[in-house]
């Protein structure tokens, strides 16, 4: 038994890209995480019923991922100065989890509003701790598998969440589901303290240098790091990017499915397992961040925007695709006699056939950019600052998802149509592919520049 376990673990680590105790441990914690994101998701109608329309719905949302942006900022300060980065996250998913739990309770749209606004405030620590640490625990050369296996991981946190609300929805409602998910979020603070926390630096060589030069060296943000930061010309690229390509993501995550039942005017169960044998394909996106992290390893620079570039375009392309294509109703009663229909329709319906075709392409290539991009923040800033970094950039791509949220809200509601809304939002990825381009020119450079503030350090 304990050998089959072993098996297991091994096998679902091998395909996950998670090596050390500290990366189970990174992926549990982000899983609970998104949770709470799965139940809404599902229970996105009858949210609605407490916060009176779309639009405070979208609104609400909208405020929880500008404060999880706004927070992050803060909280990438906090974890670049402190060196017990674990108890801050510790706090952090303790005052999370009581949040999530108050959030059920809410009564009417301001309340609601509230409570997710808080929780994102205090979820905001994972994102700049997780760069933090996962760049310390891995070389350059290993980090973009490791970002794809979490961000992979959040977004299964998701789906599980949203398969456990339909699996309760028998029994219980969306207040009572949201309890349940905040004793998971409790849990995953007490796993934070479990981690093996390494030394700020500790796999970059020049840091070691540094150290064998200035034994007691402890490196923590400074003023003059922060204004290195913003004045980095990759990072205000990425800044611009990383807006106008989270814009249509808060209103994806929220709308896509409603979308997708409201094509096929099916039950929800039918379409979420339908969306989820399309999007079967995510699962091999760890192999190609592999390529990636060879490309990085040899030191072909360049070629990691000019990929993130193309990449971006294909996929924005792909949903145009998908968001328009018009879908054939299926009316089927139970999972079988939907199954038998969808396979039928496969081959018969050219709609079907190229929806799960490009269904299967576009998860897989949309998902390799978010990796790249924190690769990038890692190459071209200081261990000291990287978590604050991160958290300026997050800050920005939520205040996108945020205002992509409340206007995919406010189309659907005028249009009445899911896939009208997503349509005309999604058009912002093309823009976010273009800036990618310039990256080229400044990325490389900025790489080199960190050698100098190096040298800088080791003379002040």
């Amino acid at each position: 038994m304990k050998q089959q376990l072993k098996n297991t673990i091994k096998f679902f680590s091998s395909k996950f890209g998670l090596k050390t105790y500290n990366d189970f441990l990174f992926a549990f914690i982000v899983a609970s995480s998104a949770l709470t994101t799965g139940v809404i998701i599902f229970f996105a109608k009858e949210i609605r019923g407490t916060t009176g329309s779309y639009f405070a719905l979208g609104l609400s949302e909208g405020l929880f991922l500008i404060a999880l942006g706004i927070s992050t900022l803060v909280w990438g300060v906090i974890i670049d100065y402190v060196q017990r980065r674990k108890l801050v996250l510790f706090i952090s998913l303790e005052i999370a989890g009581i949040f999530v739990f108050l959030t059920s309770l809410a009564t009417n749209a301001v309340e609601y509003a509230v409570y997710r606004t808080l929780t994102g405030i205090f979820l905001a620590a994972v994102a700049p701790f997780l760069v933090s640490l996962v760049s310390d625990v891995h070389v350059a050369g290993e980090r973009i598998v490791m970002f794809m296996a979490l961000s992979m991981i959040g977004t299964l946190g998701t789906a599980v969440g949203y398969a456990f609300s339909l699996i309760l929805k028998g029994f219980v409602d969306w207040r009572t589901t949201l309890k349940i998910i905040a004793t998971f979020q409790l849990v995953a603070s007490v796993v934070a303290f479990l981690i093996r926390e390494p030394t700020r630096g500790e796999t970059e060589k020049y840091v070691k240098k540094l150290r064998l030069i200035k034994k007691e060296l402890v490196l923590r943000i400074s003023k003059k790091d922060v204004l290195d930061v913003i004045r980095n010309k990759t990072n205000i690229l990425l800044i611009l990017q990383g807006f106008f390509g989270s814009l249509p993501w808060g209103a994806f995550s929220i709308f896509f499915v409603h979308a997708i039942a409201e094509k096929m005017q099916a039950d929800m169960l039918f379409v979420s397992l339908f969306i989820a044998i399309s999007n079967a394909s995510y699962l091999l996106a760890p192999r190609i961040s592999q390529i990636f992290d060879s490309i990085r390893q040899k030191g072909q620079l360049d070629f990691l925007p000019i990929s993130a570039g193309f990449l971006t375009l294909t996929y924005a392309a792909l949903f145009q695709a998908l968001i328009n294509i018009n879908l054939p109703k299926i009316n089927a009663t139970d999972i079988p006699s939907f199954l038998i229909a969808l396979a039928c329709l496969f081959v018969t319906s050219p709609e079907i056939f190229v929806f799960i075709i490009v269904s299967l392409i576009f998860p897989l290539i949309s998902a390799q950019v978010g990796p790249i991009v924190n690769n990038i923040i890692t190459d071209v800033n200081l261990p000291e600052t990287r978590a604050f970094t991160r958290g300026l950039l997050t800050q920005i791509e939520n205040i996108g998802r945020a205002l992509g949220l409340i206007i995919c809200g406010l189309l659907i509601d005028k249009y009445n149509s899911f896939s009208r809304g997503l349509a005309i939002v999604s058009l912002s990825w093309f823009l976010s592919g273009i800036i990618w381009f310039f990256i080229v020119l400044t990325y490389r450079n900025d790489v080199e520049m960190i050698e100098l503030r190096i040298i800088r350090k080791i003379h002040s």
